[in-house]
């Protein structure tokens, strides 16, 4: 880990140097700190100069900021030291028109308007839109401070809005090529298992597993079971190879019943969307997995439990507490 965060922040450093030049300064340079409520000496036409103290209310959020979500705690807590302290590690910022965009700090920034404060040290730096979304990437990679569904849609951004590969994001974040296709395979996941994820109610290991079944009803059916059931990743591997491996072709049954049964020629069981979905319904209500086997006009319904919690539940569900 101790390898990896240090070569993340050569990385950083790496990509300041290198694809955002310091600037000489310019004439006007009073005029601009005026306008943005800077002290002097400390506009952007003087961003050759260092760090400088600008007014809080200059900086605008980076608006290719890959986190949504600032843990409540944390932040109150960071609002607390900069209160006492003040902001001891500059804000990265852009020029952008009278004012400046944030491309690192944005937590710091949050915690130093929360504590009262009117002005902020920054370095200011030009910076692309990729180079923008680039660098708060790298700094929320660098404190672990993204989700695994904020990451996931910050490489996506990458490549979408960038044109950039799987290997060319891996080497712009630090990591490997086959961590970010995993990352971005996270996305295949139905909509409300990526809101489970988000929300910290599955792992990334659960939601990895999940991967596997094409169904988003059965998907999230798992997903809710595995929540409620307290299930590790290993529990939910085992549950997704049952519910994906292949129905065993009954060789030995009349032809009328194979037909009834819906198996195609070759003996290969074909699902009935029907059925795939009554199922799907049985288990999202029940809570488990549920198969149905057709064979004729009749068949069989059968109800899995995993543990004595579970079939305790399930009874409830089904003949009811008050019996």
């Amino acid at each position: 880990m101790t390898k990896s965060r240090r070569g993340l922040g050569q990385g950083l450093e790496a990509l300041l140097r290198s694809t955002v030049p310091e600037v000489a300064e310019a004439g006007g340079a009073a005029a601009g700190a005026e306008a943005r409520g800077e002290t002097p000496g400390s506009g952007p036409e003087a961003r050759g100069s260092g760090v400088r103290e600008v007014a809080i209310d200059a900086v605008q959020p980076n608006p290719f900021q890959p986190r949504r979500v600032f843990e409540p705690t944390a932040l109150a807590e960071l609002t607390e030291s900069i209160r006492a302290h003040g902001v001891l590690q500059p804000l990265v910022v852009s020029p952008d028109g009278a004012g400046y965009l944030l491309i690192a700090g944005e937590r710091r920034w949050h915690a130093a308007r929360a504590a009262g404060l009117t002005q902020v040290p920054v370095v200011v730096r030009d910076a692309d839109r990729q180079q923008m979304l680039a660098l708060a990437i790298i700094e929320n990679v660098q404190r672990s401070d993204l989700g695994p569904v904020e990451m996931a849609e910050a490489y996506r951004r990458l490549m979408d809005e960038f044109g950039l590969t799987q290997i060319e994001v891996a080497h712009v974040v630090g990591k490997s090529r086959v961590a970010v296709a995993n990352t971005v395979r996270l996305l295949h996941l139905a909509p409300d298992v990526l809101t489970l994820l988000a929300d910290g109610q599955l792992s990334e290991g659960h939601a990895r597993a999940l991967l596997a079944i094409d169904d988003p009803v059965r998907q999230l059916s798992v997903a809710h079971r595995a929540i409620a059931g307290g299930w590790t990743v290993r529990q939910v591997e085992a549950e997704v190879r049952l519910l994906t491996q292949p129905a065993p072709a009954a060789a030995a049954a009349p032809a009328t019943d194979a037909a009834a049964a819906g198996l195609r020629s070759g003996g290969e069981a074909r699902v009935d969307p029907d059925t795939a979905a009554a199922a799907a319904a049985l288990e999202e209500a029940l809570g488990t997995r549920v198969e149905i086997r057709r064979r004729g006009e009749g068949g069989q319904l059968v109800l899995h439990f995993f543990s004595e919690e579970e079939l305790s539940g399930l009874f409830d569900r089904l003949v009811g507490t008050g019996a």
